[in-house]
C-alpha cells in the first residue's frame, strides 16, 4: 500500500468495542435534517437581498473578487476531496457510513488522522467556500453556526 498522506502505514489496533451490549451503535450523534442547508439559505438571502450591500469581502477592481472567488473554488475542491478520502476510508475498512448501523473497525488513518470526523469538517468547509465563491462575508458567516452545531 506505501505511504498515504505522507506517513508511513502503522499497523492496525486490535478491534474495540464500545462498552454496552452486544451490537451497540455507539454514540448517536442527531443532526437535524437539511442543517447546513439552512445555514446556507441563512448567508444566501440576506446577500441576495442586499442586506449591507451584500457585505462583500472585496469590493473593488476585477482581481480582488476574482482572487476570493478562486480561493472559494479551491476550498470547495479540498472540502470534496477531504469527503471523498473519508469516504474512502469507509470503504476500505468495510464499515458503514450511515448512522445507527453497528461498527465494525475504528478508524484512525487517512483523514481521520488529525480528525475525529473529517466529513463534517468537510461540510463546514464546504460552506465556507460558497461564501467566499459569492464574495460575501454573510455566506462565510453562514458556515459558523454550523462549526459551532458540530463542535
Amino acid at each position: 500500500r506505501g505511504r498515504r498522506w505522507g506517513v508511513e502505514p502503522r499497523p492496525l489496533p486490535p478491534p474495540q468495542r464500545m462498552a454496552g451490549a452486544e451490537g451497540d451503535l455507539g454514540v448517536e450523534v442527531d443532526i437535524p435534517p437539511n442543517v447546513d442547508f439552512l445555514c446556507l439559505l441563512g448567508g444566501a438571502i440576506p446577500w441576495y437581498k442586499g442586506v449591507a450591500d451584500g457585505l462583500p469581502i472585496l469590493r473593488r477592481g476585477r482581481v480582488g473578487p476574482a482572487a476570493v472567488r478562486a480561493a472559494g473554488c479551491g476550498l470547495l475542491v479540498a472540502s470534496l476531496y477531504l469527503r471523498r478520502s473519508a469516504i474512502d476510508c469507509y470503504i476500505e475498512r468495510r464499515t458503514p457510513i450511515a448512522h445507527n448501523q453497528v461498527v465494525t473497525a475504528l478508524l484512525t488513518d487517512g483523514p481521520f488522522q488529525w480528525s475525529r470526523n473529517p466529513m463534517y469538517v468537510s461540510m463546514v468547509g464546504a460552506l465556507g467556500a460558497t461564501g467566499l465563491i459569492m464574495n460575501s462575508w454573510w455566506g462565510v458567516g453562514s458556515a459558523l453556526p454550523l462549526g459551532a452545531y458540530l463542535q
